[in-house]
């Protein structure tokens, strides 16, 4: 029997109404919710990893928020507003973009708290780690341990020269520095076009 990882399976689904698309995801088949996604002349938004120790909530999971908010806010400030207030039952780092310079920030979550990180340059990072959100967590795991040395060198790399197509953001993204090895998803977004670009891994 042929085994696959998430990471060779994964695909562009295009949700439409009326023959129109509103969003799109990237994710598998029988995956219902969305760990990133696109609405095309609006915002992309995706998901990372992270934890504290505040307890969960019986809420709704962060990927049906995410396509939710995906499929209704009609802005970027509304979807950021959703990101920030709705309960969610557990932890988890939202970076939201728009099709504006100021438009991005990272929303670090715990199940009822937030921060909202904006930018301090012409880019923001998001790594594994929360970065103004007291955690009151001292862990070790792989994804806590190398965040650091990710998010340093990925911020290193956008110093140096800002992508100016999706290569050179592909070229950030598959660094050996920044990527993980159990990594399952990578996508460039293009927030005007409504473009994905997938990265195989």
């Amino acid at each position: 029997m042929k085994t696959f990882h998430l990471h060779q399976v994964h695909l562009i689904f295009d949700y439409q109404r009326n023959g129109k698309t509103i969003f799109k995801t990237v994710g598998w088949i029988g995956f219902i919710g969305a760990l990133s996604g696109i609405k095309p002349k609006c915002f992309s938004l995706t998901l990372n990893a992270v934890s504290s120790k505040d307890n969960p909530e019986i809420a709704k999971p962060v990927t049906f928020l995410l396509r939710e908010i995906l499929d209704s806010a009609k802005t970027f400030e509304e979807a950021k507003r959703k990101l920030e207030s709705t309960t969610i039952a557990s932890d988890c780092l939202a970076l939201l973009s728009g099709t504006k310079s100021n438009e991005m920030v990272v929303i670090e979550r715990t199940p009822k708290r937030f921060a909202t990180r904006k930018s301090k340059n012409k880019f923001i990072i998001v790594t594994n780690d929360y970065k103004e959100l007291e955690n009151n967590l001292n862990g070790d795991s792989l994804l806590q341990s190398t965040s650091c040395g990710r998010y340093d060198q990925t911020k290193a790399l956008l110093t140096n020269k800002l992508p100016n197509d999706f290569n050179d953001c592909i070229e950030i993204l598959k660094d050996e520095k920044v990527m993980m090895g159990i990594t399952v998803q990578q996508m460039v977004f293009d927030n005007k076009s409504g473009d994905i670009k997938l990265i195989k891994t």
